[in-house]
């Protein structure tokens, strides 16, 4: 099990900076959900965020990052997305 979320960390991080490398000249939004604050979900959103930061993104300069931590409660997943649905985020990081 832990080779598979290694591969998927790995792919998610390259389809990141894909992402990233094309759209570098521009400001993004960044949407973040996890079910919780803790392991494995911290090490999975720092690598993200040191991902956009060799990529030239940082925070309060070209990204702006909303961040929603639900807690696995069922409410807050509920509150989360009708809050975020409409939005146009350019990235979404989603673990929940």
């Amino acid at each position: 099990m832990a080779i598979i979320k290694t591969c998927f960390f790995s792919v998610h991080i390259i389809f990141l900076s894909l992402i990233l490398a094309y759209s570098n000249a521009f400001a993004a939004d960044l949407l973040i959900v996890d079910s919780l604050t803790a392991e494995p979900y911290t090490s999975v959103r720092l690598a993200v965020l040191e991902e956009l930061k060799s990529q030239g993104f940082s925070q309060g300069t070209n990204l702006t990052i909303k961040r929603w931590s639900v807690g696995n409660a069922d409410g807050m997943t509920k509150r989360a997305w009708l809050e975020e649905k409409d939005k146009h985020y350019d990235l979404s990081l989603i673990h929940i």
